[in-house]
């Protein structure tokens, strides 16, 4: 099944098997050179303390729970997450045709429940009064971000490191 990420905010975190609450998502952690979600934030600001809950640990989501099997990310998880917010956010980046033509800005993303997996990027107009109008595929987000901004915040794949040293 697939819904909208921004579909996750606000809803309650539930540990199972007693549905202990543990807060509230209030955003999410995105991994967009790998296309997953990482995380759930149950905190309004990122900081050391705020309580983060592993994607993979989530049971299941009904109505406006989410039921998570533990919480914590493992210490390798951990570092990946504090790398990502460390970083300038993706949402709200304008996107442009390979041509440099604007094409929108990044509005949100779709994601496949069972696994986390981005399934497309919910691409918007400028003016935030105007709909969302077109989902890209995460194979092409790459290749419609800023040049200044793909190379500040992504490290290069392997190829592109060969391409670029002329190999």
């Amino acid at each position: 099944m697939r819904i909208r990420g921004s579909e996750l905010i606000g809803r309650k975190v539930l540990l199972e098997p007693d549905k202990e609450f543990l807060g509230e998502v209030h955003d999410l952690i995105l991994d967009y050179e790998h296309h997953v979600l990482l995380g759930l934030l149950l905190g309004p600001v990122w900081s050391p303390k705020t309580s983060v809950v592993p994607y993979q640990m989530v049971h299941g989501l009904s109505g406006g729970t989410i039921g998570v099997l533990a919480v914590g990310p493992s210490p390798h998880l951990s570092q990946r997450i504090a790398e990502l917010l460390a970083r300038p956010r993706l949402l709200g980046s304008l996107l442009r045709l390979p041509e440099g033509v604007p094409l929108g800005v990044l509005a949100g993303v779709t994601l496949e429940t069972s696994t986390g997996a981005i399934a497309g990027y919910i691409v918007g107009s400028e003016d935030p009064t105007q709909d969302l109008f077109l989902t890209v595929s995460p194979n092409r987000l790459y290749s419609l971000l800023d040049d200044q901004f793909r190379y500040q915040n992504f490290k290069p794949t392997y190829s592109e490191r060969l391409f670029n040293q002329g190999g």
